[in-house]
């Protein structure tokens, strides 16, 4: 299927949260302007401000198998103990420990929901680019 326009902006947002997760080397920026809290609270904070998949309208656009990616990663999100936080009642928060178990899951959607709203050229630069910081430890 291919996507428009509004229908690749509505598969972006949940890439922020997701490379949040998945790419613990880029949270530095992240951090700065969330500091004092955890990554699990910012992974959460992103989460509610940007989370498309919850909309039958953008789970629609979904393929088969990014719908699996989706179920898996929802059930494990479920399952983790999310508490909230007193100070900002609206930003809940897991021990990061219980955050690394979404990744599995986060990875294999990230990188379909990635293929499908990057133009080609521009993802497979950016591979490259993300697999260059990698390596050299550079965010």
């Amino acid at each position: 299927m291919k996507l428009n326009s509004e229908q690749k902006r509505a598969l972006v947002g949940p890439c922020f949260p997701l490379h949040f997760l998945v790419h613990p080397e880029s949270r530095a920026v992240t951090r700065q302007q969330m500091e004092g809290f955890s990554d699990s609270a910012v992974f959460h904070r992103w989460m509610d401000l940007v989370w498309t998949l919850k909309e039958p309208e953008v789970i629609a656009l979904l393929t088969p198998v990014e719908k699996e990616y989706l179920a898996e990663f929802n059930a494990v999100s479920e399952s983790l103990c999310w508490l909230p936080i007193k100070s900002h009642p609206h930003i809940s928060e897991v021990a990061d420990e219980d955050l690394s178990k979404l990744v599995p899951s986060a990875t294999r959607l990230l990188e379909s929901l990635e293929s499908r709203t990057r133009p080609p050229a521009l993802h497979s630069w950016w591979r490259k680019a993300m697999s260059f910081c990698r390596l050299t430890g550079r965010d």
